[in-house]
């Protein structure tokens, strides 16, 4: 899986995603696995405060494409950090 194998997501995801895009607050809950040496799956939830969230969400697709060659992702938008309004989001992969 390369250099992403060894990275912790929240810290590349952050990094490269949520300090580049605009209308991006948080990104938590952060999962990235490989199937082959090919494809890089990513899972994730975006907080975006934002009420165009189909732009922010293309842009994210399109950076997550062109920085890490992600094109399998599955990205759940709230419009505020739901894991601190006492429902259940782990980040167990350090992120």
């Amino acid at each position: 899986m390369g250099l992403i194998g060894r990275l912790y997501p929240r810290v590349f995801v952050n990094a490269k995603v949520n300090k580049k895009i605009d209308g991006v607050d948080d990104i938590h809950s952060i999962h990235v696995w490989s199937v082959d040496s090919k494809e890089i799956f990513l899972s994730c939830h975006l907080v975006a405060s934002s009420s165009d969230t189909d732009r922010i969400l293309k842009r994210v697709q399109d950076t997550l494409k062109d920085k890490f060659g992600i094109t399998h992702t599955t990205i759940q938008i709230e419009k505020e950090k739901i894991c601190d309004s006492g429902l259940i989001c782990e980040d167990h992969a350090g992120g």
